[in-house]
């Protein structure tokens, strides 16, 4: 065989495996954009038998190939330390039908409503979710809509009629509700789950992007007392864990349960320290702290029991929850300056994994390639190539680990220990 020959075969081989490769390159891409990917918001806090259903209920009607849960690290939305920690609950989550876990940023986690869902709807974008499934206690979508799009646009007569409701010291939830029940009668934003379904829907038209929603139906309600077919709330699930109650029954089987779960009242020392060293300058830096609220706090510190100064504090405007995510804001020095700058630059500054499956393993490669943010699997690693906003993020989602850690006697520097 002459030289020539030989270079014309190795060349035409060459060329073979690298059209093969790329051939392969664009089926897979193909195939991974045809997939259906189910996206999910939640807090399991802690997973129980009424999440199982929802993610059963929610692949069964989407069918999905893959199914993503963006959810609450530590601490959650009612301004509280999550029950148990983030990655124990992460880790029942993939025992129970998700595939990746996803950190809803502790910033976003503990704010209101609006920015925890944009944070969500953010992160599940940029995860390539095409359906997302929520729980409501009512499925009447177009009427979900509606509130959505009113909400959105604000026409000036609603803006009159909310300013009105708030004139009366109303708190600004019950205004919203009385300005949009003007416009739309309806109950539905008497419900914590359908005020969140209208927050994604928001969301979804905020950032424009084309996700399917797919409504499921509680069995119970938010903060129903009620134990039904071994389906009970969040909230009562809570509360027997805390009086000792018997709970098992309302959770799966492979349930990870830490030894020490975790509560409000149990940063009682922490939350004294920080209020009795503050001011009310240092409080307006917090968000949500407006109208002269600051001073109703400082007023409030005669008591060593931080039930009591919650109780003094809120009002008919200012809500318990309200008042209860300002005191995490300030345990773990959460400045709304920086929570602006966030939300600025589109709420998601990455996809941090806290627990995957060994389908989700398969996707993620595809995540990493699509995505217009990075994908934390390592902290440590990401930390050392870090722009300042996501160092910012992730370092927040860092203190709020080791600050949970001082009640939950979880190890110190969990984010850098735990492996997927």
């Amino acid at each position: 065989m002459t030289t020539s020959t030989h270079h014309f075969i190795n060349t035409f081989a060459y060329i073979y495996i690298l059209l093969y490769n790329l051939l392969d390159i664009l089926y897979r891409g193909e195939f991974e954009m045809s997939k259906k990917v189910l996206g999910i918001v939640a807090e399991y806090n802690p997973f129980h038998n009424g999440h199982k259903y929802h993610i059963d209920e929610a692949k069964k009607q989407v069918k999905p190939d893959i199914t993503i849960c963006a959810m609450s690290g530590n601490f959650v939305q009612r301004g509280e330390p999550a029950i148990f920690n983030k990655f124990s609950r992460a880790k029942t989550a993939i025992k129970n039908g998700i595939d990746i876990v996803i950190e809803i940023p502790t910033y976003f986690a503990v704010s209101t409503a609006e920015n925890f869902a944009y944070s969500a709807i953010s992160l599940l974008k940029n995860a390539g979710v095409t359906h997302i499934a929520f729980g409501v206690e009512s499925d009447d979508i177009n009427t979900l809509n509606k509130i959505a799009d009113l909400l959105i646009n604000e026409p000036e007569e609603y803006k009159k009629e909310l300013k009105n409701n708030l004139d009366k010291g109303l708190s600004f939830a019950v205004s919203r509700d009385n300005a949009v029940a003007k416009f739309i009668p309806n109950k539905l934003l008497k419900s914590p789950n359908n005020i969140l379904a209208i927050e994604y829907l928001k969301a979804i038209k905020y950032f424009n992007v084309d996700i399917i929603p797919v409504p499921i139906k509680r069995i119970v309600g938010y903060y129903d007392d009620k134990i039904k077919n071994d389906i009970a709330s969040a909230t009562k699930i809570r509360e027997l864990i805390k009086n000792k109650g018997i709970y098992e029954t309302l959770i799966p089987n492979n349930s990870i349960i830490p030894n020490q779960p975790a509560f409000f009242e149990d940063f009682n020392n922490e939350f004294m320290y920080k209020l009795k060293t503050s001011t009310p300058s240092l409080l307006t830096e917090l968000p949500d702290v407006v109208e002269g609220i600051e001073n109703r706090i400082i007023a409030s510190i005669c008591s060593n029991d931080i039930n009591d100064i919650l109780n003094k504090i809120t009002t008919k405007r200012y809500t318990l929850s309200r008042i209860k995510r300002i005191l995490i804001s300030l345990l773990l020095d959460i400045k709304l300056s920086d929570l602006n700058e966030l939300k600025s630059n589109g709420y998601a500054e990455y996809l941090r994994i806290l627990a995957i499956s060994n389908v989700g393993k398969k996707h993620l490669r595809y995540i990493s390639q699509t995505s217009s943010i990075p994908v934390i699997t390592t902290v440590k690693k990401f930390l050392n190539t870090a722009t300042n906003l996501q160092r910012k993020m992730l370092e927040k989602d860092i203190l709020a680990s080791n600050v949970y850690s001082l009640i939950s006697n979880d190890e110190y520097n969990m984010d850098f220990k735990n492996r997927l």
